[in-house]
């Protein structure tokens, strides 16, 4: 601790120290300025007096007035309280305290609201995000019925007769699965707004818990309301019995599944920190869901050592609470009569029996009853049974994830250092990153001590220096101008029937080359919108104005040769910043350009951006002024902001800082003869006075006369090259997924090989491998999941910055993808048939033929299918 006194005389404090504060320099600023050894700046006369270590500022505090004062008033502040008459102090403390906090907050507590204050705040804007979200509900909702619609006309006018048995189970089971199915997407969900509920706990808001309940709370209605429709749609259009107390029973169960299914996959994914490990467990539990409900094979023909899984299984209880609902009170019809045929047409129904299981021999009709206490071990006495013990699944599974919602908020990405590339070169500057200097202990490295104390010597002069700048050549300045005139810009505001919204009105200005340009002004004030109409970056509404380039019309390929950098620094978490901009040279600079000059002109970005120390750190551990370079030199990369380079609000997020280093880099820039437009809200007087002081310099040169005459700099074949390699290298550093991906085929093939292993070669057992071959596809959902939200991560890449930057078509960005997991769904494919084949007996099943091995045949086959679902995949 270098000062703790009043506010008031800090700055006082520091300059009668010996420092000196800039003109017009916040006091905010000012302080923050003094810690740095590279800002600070001496008065004339005490630049060897002044402290430079943290010791040294400590030590000066403690033998100045001020600290000696503060000193004091601790001893006497522990005096008084050592006194034995201090409880009226005590009290004060207290009531203050209480004051503070909510009336029934347990002291102690770092939250300012007790936990119904809080659980009633985090309620009603849960309540408000769900609303606000209407158009997933909408989706869902008609999802629902689409679904619901398309199984219920699977079953229409199912006949009461033993030939509608199988179909009525099939109803049912698929009514019970289509909600595991269904509510998948709450894995992705959960992990969009883990940040943000791990931001509030740090800062205290609310206990994390306290978002699970109300995303459980304010779920209720809307799954109520969406089961209730699609019961009523899969009920009557599929003809099951239609008495008032069966359908209540059907729509009771399936909507407390619906909520149980939600409850588990939800508390998964706040189990994981990845969410591809969320997605697998949650893969294999749709996996045990579905074997296990008792359709697909019964228990009675599960192999004993796996049988226990159904009694952990709420699915189980509930599909017999619906089939015996179903069954209990039907009587059906016999539908094939043993003897029957030609010449058994006078056998009387005593001697004839029919041909399904629990018949009775002189029996036309069927006890539905009895059919499944037969086969499946049902009972309709079960039934309330059963719903308690979903209910206690339900409530087990809402626990589970208030739990791990309340002790791990954390992310996977959640790093505190900079992470380097395995292997990478160590030289002297990266060493200084991997260790960084402690600036507690004066900012001396462990590399050397005199180089620090040679910028502190050197920062202390009047003139401010750049930590990266080298002070090279200036180069030549083009003589570039981009101007635009009385621009205007409106959109539509409530659909058809609405007005148009004016957002620009009339503005005109134009950006030299060699000069900082800035738009200044409040929020809402209009500034990124301008620099998106300037970058043509809008796709709605209507632009008015002309736009120019040394007085002719923008060219075709305008935001190829331009540079954009958005607010939001949106980079692949997995890449190298030198992978980065060595990505946008190769796919923006011009085909023609040899690969080393290409390398050659990213290591300069490098140099200018001063990440050459974090040239082999991987992007998503960077900090926030050090994404912002690598934002900046990806643009610079392109060697195409010939024309200009927009920058959205470079300095937000940053401290006062780290904002002047990305202004004075900009400067830098500018310097060169790069026209540079950005937008800014920031009011520091250093930022403002380095953004006025910018001119041009150095010795004029021709304009550039080379244009694009594509879209695109590069061909589409060298577009997929590149990006293949890009997509594998982040496939590469994420081996999460794609362990998750070889896990989940292994676990499956496993999972169904011995739940239907070596089935007997019966009716039941024939149909017990059918089913398998069924069940096998379910694989297709999780997996493809894990894809989608990989995809999705790359997609937005493109939506944000590459797509508008012309990087690459849209196409070859599909394609390299697909290329990239068509081997890893190949190799899984490959694990799931040498798991799944042998342990079910498809090589025993088929009988030989000559000439022909069946194990050859029917392997063959089966291992083609795979491959072909695997690359259709």
């Amino acid at each position: 601790m270098i000062y703790y006194v009043s506010a008031a005389t800090a700055r006082d404090y520091f300059i009668e120290m010996g420092f000196d504060p800039p003109h017009r320099q916040t006091t905010a600023d000012f302080l923050v300025a003094v810690t740095d050894p590279n800002e600070r700046t001496a008065r004339p006369g005490w630049e060897n007096r002044v402290p430079r270590t943290a010791d040294e500022f400590v030590r000066y505090y403690d033998n100045s007035p001020t600290g000696q004062a503060n000193r004091a008033a601790v001893e006497a502040f522990k005096a008084k309280w050592q006194k034995s008459d201090n409880a009226q102090f005590v009290n004060e403390y207290n009531r203050s305290l209480r004051m503070e906090q909510s009336a029934h907050a347990p002291q102690g507590s770092p939250y300012t609201l007790s936990l119904p204050k809080q659980t009633r705040a985090v309620l009603r804007r849960r309540w408000h995000i769900t609303i606000g979200n209407w158009q997933q509900l909408v989706i869902d909702f008609c999802f629902n019925i689409f679904l619901a619609i398309i199984v219920g006309t699977l079953f229409t006018n199912t006949p009461k007769a033993t030939e509608g048995f199988f179909s009525r189970g099939g109803i049912i089971f698929f009514g019970v699965i289509a909600g595991p199915f269904m509510c998948l997407t709450e894995i992705p969900q959960l992990f969009v707004q883990r940040p943000i509920v791990a931001r509030h706990h740090k800062a205290a808001l609310y206990h994390p818990f306290t978002e699970a309940v109300a995303l459980t709370i304010v779920d209720i209605p809307f799954t109520f309301i969406t089961q209730i429709v699609f019961s009523i749609a899969i009920y009557f259009i599929s003809d099951l019995q239609r008495t008032a107390g069966q359908f209540f029973i059907f729509f009771l169960f399936l909507f407390m599944l619906v909520m149980s299914v939600k409850a588990m996959y939800r508390s998964a994914a706040a189990a994981f920190t990845r969410e591809s490990g969320a997605i697998t467990l949650a893969g294999m539990l749709l996996f045990l869901l579905t074997l296990y409900t008792g359709y697909t094979i019964s228990r009675p023909t599960i192999i004993k050592a796996l049988r226990w899984i159904t009694w952990l299984n709420p699915y189980y209880y509930g599909f017999e609470a619906l089939m015996s609902n179903e069954f209990h009170n039907l009587n059906a019809r016999c539908s094939d009569l043993l003897p029957s045929g030609p010449g058994y047409e006078n056998v009387p129904i005593q001697n004839q029996v029919c041909r399904s299981v629990s018949a009775e021999p002189g029996q036309f009709m069927v006890n539905g009853a009895r059919f499944i206490a037969i086969s499946f071990h049902y009972s309709f006495s079960h039934t309330w049974r059963n719903f308690g013990i979903v209910l206690g699944f339900l409530f087990f599974f809402v626990c589970l994830f208030f739990f791990f919602t309340e002790f791990n908020t954390k992310s996977a990405y959640d790093v505190t250092v900079t992470l380097f590339k395995r292997g990478a070169s160590t030289t002297p500057a990266a060493q200084e990153v991997v260790e960084p200097v402690d600036e507690e202990k004066g900012g001396y490295s462990r590399q050397t001590g005199s180089q620090q104390s040679d910028s502190t010597n050197a920062s202390s002069t009047s003139e401010k220096k750049a930590p990266n700048e080298s002070e090279p050549e200036p180069e030549p300045e083009p003589r570039d101008v981009f101007t635009w005139q009385h621009i205007s810009y409106e959109v539509r505001v409530g659909g058809n029937g609405g007005n148009n919204r004016h957002l620009l009105d009339d503005v005109s200005g134009f950006v030299a080359p060699g000069k900082l340009t800035a738009l200044m002004g409040e929020s809402g004030a209009g500034k990124t919108t301008l620099l998106n109409v300037l970058s043509e970056r809008e796709t709605t509404g209507v632009v008015y104005g002309d736009r120019f380039f040394n007085g002719q019309p923008l060219p075709s390929d305008f935001q190829a040769q331009t540079g954009y950098c958005q607010q939001m620094d949106t980079h692949l978490p997995e890449t190298t910043v030198r992978e980065a901009l060595l990505f946008s040279a190769k796919l923006r600079q011009p085909q023609s350009v040899p690969l080393a000059e290409k390398e050659a002109y990213v290591q300069e970005c490098l140099r200018m951006c001063g990440l050459e120390a974090y040239a082999d750190a991987i992007v998503g551990s960077l900090g926030v002024e050090h994404r912002k370079r690598t934002t900046i030199g990806v643009e610079l990369a392109a060697k195409q902001p010939k024309l200009l380079l927009f920058l959205d609000e470079p300095t937000s997020g940053l401290d006062s800082q780290s904002a002047w280093a990305i202004v004075n880099f900009l400067r830098m820039l500018a310097d060169k003869g790069q026209a540079i437009l950005c937008t800014s809200a920031q009011e520091s007087k250093d930022l403002q006075d380095d953004i006025e002081k910018i001119h041009a310099c150095g010795r004029s040169r021709p304009p550039v006369q080379a244009t694009f005459h594509s879209t695109f700099s590069a061909p589409w074949p060298y577009q997929v090259v590149t990006l293949l390699r890009r997509t594998n290298i982040c496939y590469w550093r994420n081996p999460s997924y794609m362990l998750a991906k070889i896990i989940l085929n292994i676990a499956s093939g496993l999972l169904i090989g011995f739940t239907y292993f070596m089935p007997d070669k019966t009716q039941i057992g024939t149909q017990n491998m059918l089913f398998s071959l069924y069940v096998s596809l379910i694989i297709a959902l999780p997996l493809s999941g894990q894809m989608q939200n990989s995809f999705v991560k790359f997609r937005s890449i493109w939506e944000v910055r590459e797509g508008h930057s012309r990087t690459y078509h849209w196409s070859a960005f599909l394609v390299s993808h697909i290329l990239t997991e068509i081997p890893w769904n190949i190799v899984g494919s490959t694990l799931f048939f040498l798991c799944l084949y042998w342990t079910v007996g498809f090589s025993a099943a088929v009988l030989p033929t000559p000439g022909s091995s069946p194990n050859a045949l029917t392997g063959g086959l089966f291992f083609t299918v795979l491959w072909d679902i695997a690359i259709i995949l």
